[in-house]
């Protein structure tokens, strides 16, 4: 959660000094906001509606389905601990039934059900949500059924998308269609096979699904974009059942909602996206230099935001902080990737290199190498895809709003008196989104609902238990809440101007609420996704703790 000092909202999702409105939304669903609990209905208790409410999700296996039984999951089967486990094992969701159709017709008969319930007002309905899951992978875990506060009482649907899988590339129109359930790694190696690419994350266990629906960056985006950049059309099961495609063309106004918000929408089942033909030289650098003073870390930091403004766009880095070996002192460690030849790696490197060497000497460890396409996924994608036990957030900087010199030295001195703990490990990782040659602010604002066209870089906030097992010391959620408090409590407040910042869905912070996390995401673009919500979705089917609602009926 973020701090309150200079926080509130202004139309263009910025932040400016007037504190922002706690407590719960500020709008009132008939189908989940009915005295005062999620979907809970007068004259009945809580424990009888949730009751009638898990009485209807196991209903949802009777009658027959196209493909015949549907391959479900209840608390009651052997293997529903190992299928219902989170990424994240700081979080534990327990959701009521988990179901894997095979194909859009069994889905579709699976919501018409669902649907038909809520929009009747069958006894418990208004208690069921639906959450889709393509790789798991959710910080947050809401693709699992995660929940708290009133969701809790609540009957929790998770759709497994895992038998979308497929890769089909059209070399005539260089289009490749992926099923939502593909990991990030099958789409990289199907791609290779006719030499082509998309621009997505590094982790090759992450499902595609969620990751282009909220945004999709990688190293590689500053010259492609972001996943959903290159998206051309999409293939959805809305929550009424209907199978539809949107497009620019088609459903346009669910086209614009998908691309950024698209688990509150409909279960995107597949994508068509425009790839792009692999570069013929890649190169990858990482360097590391131990032990530095919070002074020299501020110093570079200011540096690094300086430099990143006139970087090419072939280039792709993180600038990352992590403990020291003592208290006061913090690991410095920088990695990137470039796609081209070291000459032109050299020549956009050297002036950021150049005063890291004169302030810290050479680094301790350095990592210079030219690989082939399959070996950069390789290269970049190790050390992730391991489940984890941790919490994070992320904080947006945007471009003409760089920290300033005072927030910078608050930051670096917080994670150096701070950094040394006994149970858990973190690193804080600054990835560089924009500059005047990134191709990701190119896009106009408005294209779509996806938020993040203003980003100098993003900062992301890491931190998990040593042994990567829960139970979680929640004293790394107050540490990690203290890193955002020393940015945003810093800054040197001048009168008349505005700092701008957000927040990135596709690293979500599980502790804000839905309110916090609309206008952090999304900025000015929540009220219209309210509206199509309640286009598309006017019952709340698709629903989790930081999803869109639609608007008051």
């Amino acid at each position: 959660m973020l701090p309150r000092q200079h926080i509130s909202t202004d139309a263009m999702g910025n932040f400016l000094s007037k504190g922002l409105p706690t407590g719960s939304p500020n709008h009132s669903d008939a189908t989940s906001q009915q005295n005062g609990k999620l979907g809970h209905q007068k004259g009945k208790s809580l424990t009888e509606d949730l009751s009638s409410a898990r009485q209807f999700v196991a209903s949802l296996l009777d009658g027959s389905y196209q493909g015949g039984d549907l391959e479900a999951f209840t608390s009651a089967h052997p293997s529903y601990n190992q299928v219902s486990k989170a990424f994240n094992k700081r979080l534990d969701p327990k959701p009521d039934l988990i179901v894997c159709p095979r194909t859009q017709q069994e889905l579709s008969q699976l919501l018409q059900k669902v649907y038909q319930a809520k929009a009747s007002g069958a006894p418990g309905s208004s208690l069921v949500r639906v959450v889709m899951r393509s790789g798991g992978h959710h910080y947050g875990a809401f693709s699992s059924g995660s929940a708290d506060g009133d969701e809790l009482n609540t009957a929790v649907v998770v759709i497994d998308l895992k038998a979308f899988a497929t890769v089909e590339y059209d070399a005539s129109s260089e289009v490749v269609t992926i099923g939502a359930g593909t990991r990030l790694g099958r789409v990289a190696e199907k791609l290779w096979e006719h030499r082509r690419a998309l621009p997505h994350g590094v982790c090759p266990t992450v499902g595609i699904g969620g990751h282009a629906a909220h945004g999709g960056f990688g190293f590689t985006s500053r010259a492609w974009g972001l996943t959903l950049d290159r998206i051309v059309e999409i293939e959805a099961v809305l929550a009424d059942g209907s199978i539809v495609i949107a497009s620019e063309k088609q459903n346009d106004d669910l086209f614009w909602a998908l691309r950024g918000a698209g688990p509150s929408f409909a279960v995107i089942t597949t994508y068509k996206l425009l790839t792009v033909p692999v570069p013929a030289a890649n190169s990858y650098f990482a360097y590391e230099w131990p032990d530095v003073r919070p002074e020299d870390s501020s110093k570079l930091l200011r540096h690094y935001q300086e430099w990143m403004s006139s970087v090419p766009a072939e280039l792709g880095m993180a600038f990352m902080l992590l403990p020291g070996s003592r208290p006061g002192v913090n690991k410095l460690y920088m990695n990137g990737q470039y796609l081209g030849d070291w000459d032109g790696l050299r020549a956009a490197l050297t002036p950021l290199l150049q005063l890291f060497h004169e302030m810290l000497g050479q680094p301790s460890e350095t990592n210079e190498k030219s690989y082939t396409w399959p070996e950069m996924m390789v290269q970049l994608g190790q050390g992730t895809g391991t489940s984890d036990t941790f919490y994070a957030s992320s904080l947006a900087i945007h471009e003409g709003h760089e920290m300033d010199e005072k927030q910078c030295l608050a930051f670096t001195t917080y994670l150096a008196q701070n950094g040394c703990r006994d149970k858990t490990e973190w690193f804080v990782m600054a990835d560089n989104w924009g500059g005047q040659h990134s191709v990701i602010n190119r896009v106009p604002k408005d294209k779509m609902a996806c938020n993040a066209r203003s980003n100098l870089y993003l900062w992301q906030f890491y931190t998990r238990m040593l042994d990567r097992q829960p139970p979680f010391d929640n004293s790394g959620i107050e540490f990690v809440k203290g890193m955002l408090d020393s940015i945003v409590n810093s800054r040197s407040q001048e009168e008349g101007t505005t700092w701008t910042y957000s927040s990135n869905v596709n690293y979500p912070d599980a502790e804000m609420s839905r309110e916090e996390a609309q206008k952090m995401y999304y900025g000015d673009k929540v009220d219209k996704l309210r509206q199509i919500k309640t286009k598309y979705d006017p019952h709340d089917v698709f629903s989790y703790k930081q999803s869109i609602q639609p608007l008051s009926n």
